[in-house]
C-alpha cells in the first residue's frame, strides 16, 4: 500500500516490490492482487511510466513461476482455467452469484461498511489535511478493493467446484486482504487527523543558517 499511499510512490520501492513478489508467488490471489496494484501504481505514476515498470517485475516473477510449477505437472482448478459451463444468464449462475455476495457480506460486509462510513466522513473534513500530511487519495485503496473483489466474484462463479463447499472452505482466507484493505483505508484517515502538517515543518537546510547568520548579526551589532 505504500505504492498507492505515498506522495511519491516509487521513491524507495525495494521493500514494496519485494512483498509484492512474495505475494505473487505464495497464492493465486497473491498474484491477483499484485496485477491490480500494479495497474493501479501505473495509473498514478503515468507520467513516468519508466520507473512505473518496475512494478510490473513481481507480476513477471508470480506469472514465470505459475508457468514453470504447471510444466513441472503441477495442476489447479483455477490456473487450469476450468470454468463451471454456467451461462451468466442462467438461472443457476444468478443463484450463484447470490450465495457468493451473501458469503462476501457475511464475512467482510461490515467491516467495509464501517471502513466506507470513515472514508465518506475523511472525504468530507479532512481532504485538505489528507494532503497536507503527504498521503495520497484513498480512491486508489477503494480502487485495488474493487478489483480484488470484482475478480473473487468471478472466480467463484466461473469455477468449478460446488460453490457451498467452496465458500465454506476459501473465503474467510481470500477475504483476508480486503479486511486488510479497509484497516489501511480507515489508517489513513485516522493519519490525515492527528498526523502533522508537513508544509509547516521548518526547513533545517535553510533555517538553520539563517538563525545562525541572524546570531552573528546581533553579536557583532552589540
Amino acid at each position: 500500500m505504500a505504492l498507492l499511499f505515498g506522495a511519491d510512490p516509487l521513491r524507495r520501492p525495494l521493500l514494496p516490490l519485494l512483498l509484492l513478489t512474495v505475494a505473487a508467488l505464495t497464492k493465486n490471489e497473491g498474484l491477483v492482487a499484485t496485477a491490480g496494484v500494479a495497474v493501479l501504481v501505473s495509473l498514478r505514476a503515468r507520467t513516468d511510466l519508466r520507473r512505473a515498470g518496475l512494478v510490473w517485475l513481481p507480476v513477471l516473477a508470480g506469472g514465470g513461476w505459475a508457468v514453470l510449477v504447471r510444466l513441472l505437472g503441477a495442476r489447479s482448478d483455477i490456473a487450469d482455467g476450468s470454468s463451471s459451463g454456467v451461462a451468466p444468464w442462467e438461472p443457476e449462475a444468478v443463484q450463484r452469484f447470490h450465495v457468493v455476495l451473501a458469503a462476501l457480506w457475511d464475512t467482510v460486509g461490515p467491516v467495509l461498511a464501517g471502513a466506507a462510513v470513515v472514508a465518506l466522513l475523511g472525504a468530507l473534513f479532512l481532504r485538505e489535511r489528507r494532503r497536507a500530511v503527504g498521503l495520497a487519495s484513498d480512491g486508489w485503496v477503494w480502487a485495488a478493493t474493487a478489483c480484488y473483489l470484482i475478480v473473487l466474484v468471478w472466480t467463484y462463479l466461473s469455477g468449478p467446484n460446488d460453490i457451498e463447499w467452496w465458500l465454506r472452505t476459501s473465503v474467510d482466507r481470500l477475504s483476508v486482504l480486503v479486511v486488510l484493505l479497509a484497516v489501511v483505508s480507515c489508517a489513513g484517515w485516522v493519519a490525515a487527523a492527528f498526523g502533522g502538517d508537513r508544509r509547516a515543518e521548518p526547513d533545517p537546510a535553510i533555517d538553520g543558517p539563517r538563525d545562525s547568520v541572524m546570531a552573528g548579526a546581533t553579536r557583532g551589532g552589540g
